[in-house]
């Protein structure tokens, strides 16, 4: 099963995020698109009543719709609404049966079937890409082209990419090598069906040493799963220590730039970085000046239905840090948003903006899968267990969540643990030194809540762990008090 396929172990939904329900139907009695009505027994049964009764013919057969009988007698035999060929249950009856083995010969790849099982039908199966190379649909009889071209990438750069597809519109694209951006390249968008990054492919934004030009804004936006297993790196470059006369050079950080990934289903399961590169000095006669960091670039994640990330995501979006200064120092970069829209999300051992000590979520509510034992507990988090209640508990996760803008009121940070003999609390902290709220009970429930004004940047949320009991997954939840 690959990772476009993996059934979801968790089930979470984040309120306040965008939710599209609907489906498709295969439905009888449509109008094809030449306007012209389908014959009249595909009509039967569709008013709720039997077929054929506003005619006064005989009521249909009630009983499986599974025999050749019962799919070509014009009626929903088994009350489904769906009439003879229109119903799964008449496949064999309505379509030549499909012979199974390899998708691997001219006859299997133009024979309108997935002969191997997997779902990909002919020169939609990568494993025709012999019979299918020039673009052409092998199962047409004149040879006329299918639309997009599916392409397995092997690596190169971003005009071998375009020889591929000048517009960069792809059926399924597979990117199994290194996609590099160089300084020349300008924003662009991958349109595609289908999007696999594995795990030995990459999109990285090559930083030539005298070009301080940000990285290119980047979208992918896919109709059908996005499956993102190796790494996306478009950080801005670092600025170089440097003079006021000096050339190539400059001393301030380089923005990064903006990713957007749209599709049906969102999986990541690599690193994606869009932060600033961070200040340096400009050093005078009379001492240096610290540089601005640049800014961080947006990271967009936005799915139709599922959108999961996994504990091998690290998404990075912060500003550089301003550089240090005898005169004074350079300032912090924006950071850049994190956007989560998908139903459910399904954020398991994620960590964002690099460490366990950054999770942003600026406008979105959103359930945290996580996981903690003793070994979990990150340098970044000792600060913080300083001001604990009990000098026992050790951080194992620790997010930090700016204001949710579009909402007012209390906020819930809501925390469940898996296991009942596991002793998880929940902490609310201003700062490093200064803790505003924890619950400290031990019956794997804990919640706190906190009121955003308009001088929060951000407040610290900490998953501590006690006293030698057993790991657990837990579920952090955040969302409004309002209801609850």
């Amino acid at each position: 099963m690959n990772g476009m396929e993996r059934s979801r172990a968790f089930v979470w939904a984040g309120l306040g995020v965008l939710l599209l329900a609907g489906g498709c139907e295969r439905e009888a009695g449509t109008e094809s698109d030449a306007g012209a009505a389908l014959p009249d027994a595909a009509h039967a049964g569709m008013d709720g009543g039997p077929a054929g009764s506003d005619a006064g013919e005989p009521a249909c057969a009630e009983g499986p719709e599974s025999t050749a009988e019962a799919c070509s007698d014009g009626c929903s035999n088994d009350g489904d609404d769906l009439v003879d060929c229109d119903d799964f249950d008449c496949d064999e009856f309505c379509a030549a049966p499909c012979d199974s083995g390899p998708e691997s010969t001219a006859a299997a790849c133009s024979d309108g079937c997935s002969n191997d099982g997997d779902r990909f039908v002919d020169c939609d199966d990568f494993d025709c890409d012999e019979f299918c190379a020039d673009g052409t649909d092998a199962g047409t009889p004149d040879g006329g082209p299918t639309g997009p071209p599916d392409v397995d990438f092997a690596g190169g750069t971003l005009e071998d990419l375009r020889a591929e597809s000048p517009s960069l519109e792809f059926g399924r694209l597979r990117i199994d090598g290194g996609l590099r951006l160089d300084p020349g390249d300008a924003s662009f968008t991958l349109d595609v069906e289908e999007l696999e990054i594995t795990g030995a492919g990459s999109i990285t934004y090559a930083q030539s040493e005298c070009s301080y030009r940000p990285a290119p804004d980047v979208s992918i936006v896919a109709s059908g799963a996005v499956l993102i297993a190796g790494r996306i790196d478009l950080s801005g470059k670092r600025g170089s220590r440097t003079t006021t006369s000096a050339s190539c050079r400059s001393c301030s950080g380089v923005d990064g730039g903006a990713l957007l990934v749209e599709g049906d289903t969102i999986e990541v399961d690599a690193a994606i970085s869009t932060r600033g590169g961070a200040g340096s000095q400009l050093v005078l006669t009379g001492g240096s000046i610290g540089c601005d960091g640049g800014d961080g670039g947006d990271l967009l994640l936005r799915a139709t239905n599922d959108l999961t990330a996994t504990g091998a995501a690290a998404l990075v979006h912060r500003g550089g840090e301003g550089g240090p200064g005898s005169l004074g120092d350079g300032s912090d970069g924006r950071a850049g948003d994190l956007e989560w829209t998908g139903y459910p999300i399904d954020a398991v051992e994620i960590e964002p903006n690099g460490g366990p000590e950054s999770m942003y979520v600026p406008s979105r509510w959103v359930t945290i899968r996580g996981h903690v034992s003793e070994t979990d507990s990150a340098s970044a988090s000792r600060p913080f267990e300083a001001v604990l209640p009990s000098v026992t508990d050790r951080i194992e996760d620790l997010y930090s969540v700016s204001p949710p803008s579009s909402e007012t009121g209390l906020t819930c940070f809501t925390l469940r643990t898996d296991s009942s003999t596991t002793d998880l609390d929940l902490h609310l902290f201003r700062t490093r030194s200064t803790r505003i709220e924890s619950s400290t009970s031990s019956g794997g429930y804990e919640r706190v809540s906190f009121e955003f004004t308009s001088s929060d940047r951000h407040i610290w949320v900490g998953v501590s762990w006690c006293c030698d009991t057993p790991p657990s997954d837990y579920t952090l939840t955040i969302e409004p008090c309002a209801g609850l």
